[in-house]
């Protein structure tokens, strides 16, 4: 399991004065561009949101937020402007696993009302975003051999039930942790977990309600998983194994 706090970085970009910092993961419920900046991978950078020539790529890894929002670019200025949001970043946070697989964990969210952030603040974000990642891999891993029931399961959410007395402790201070799902003779299906809520059960176990945020981005893999839990919720699979690890 990998531990994920995002807070303490918040207090490393105040000294830069950059204005509204939010650092978090991906929810379900999110406004169109940051489905977009998920699913991409990419990020958004619109330097002056006054003008129209901001919404364009300049980069290969630059979200084309004139081609790719469903939105006319004259209504999501005015938007700006009421809001008073003189420029945006939304830069992903990916992490890649041994195998190589990219999962988008979440995002730095930077606006500010007084001045343009231009590409040197991408770079102090892109740097930050490696730290980040490194810090996941490096610091907050937990390495273990045990595996977690899953009391329910859905495309979209889990809910799994943690014995482990440290994970019991700690796993509540954290917003998310990356995982193994294993579904006996179906293989392991490496997902990112965002906790929702949580409680405890008469014996002191953590029940963990989470919702799916990100999923393997190898070709074919998330409708395999996506398949095998229909085939659960269908009973297919009756007295297989299911375990989170």
């Amino acid at each position: 399991m990998v531990k994920v706090s995002f807070e303490d970085y918040k207090t490393k970009l105040k000294p830069d004065q950059l204005g509204l910092v939010e650092i978090d993961v991906f929810r379900s419920d999110q406004d169109e561009k940051f489905e977009l900046i998920k699913r991409t991978k990419k990020y958004i950078h619109i330097e002056n949101t006054s003008l129209e020539e901001s919404y364009k790529s300049k980069s290969e890894n630059q979200v084309d937020v004139e081609d790719e929002i469903h939105e006319e670019i004259p209504s999501l200025m005015r938007k700006y402007k009421d809001e008073k949001i003189v420029s945006e970043i939304i830069y992903p946070i990916i992490y890649i696993n041994h195998s190589r697989q990219s999962i988008p964990l979440g995002y730095i969210w930077v606006r500010n009302k007084e001045k343009t952030l231009g590409n040197n603040t991408i770079e102090k974000l892109a740097e930050l975003s490696k730290e980040m990642v490194a810090r996941i891999k490096e610091s907050n891993t937990v390495l273990t051999t045990e595996k977690f029931p899953i009391i329910d399961i859905s495309n979209n959410g889990i809910c799994i039930k943690i014995t482990e007395p440290h994970l019991i402790q700690t796993l509540p201070k954290h917003t998310g942790f990356v995982f193994d799902i294993y579904i006996r003779m179906q293989g392991y299906f490496k997902v990112f977990g965002a906790i929702r809520w949580l409680s405890y059960d008469e014996v002191g176990s953590l029940i963990l309600g989470m919702e799916l945020v990100a999923k393997s981005s190898f070709p074919g893999e998330r409708e395999k998983f996506h398949r095998n839990v229909e085939l659960l919720g269908q009973g297919k699979f009756t007295g297989l194994k299911t375990h989170a690890i």
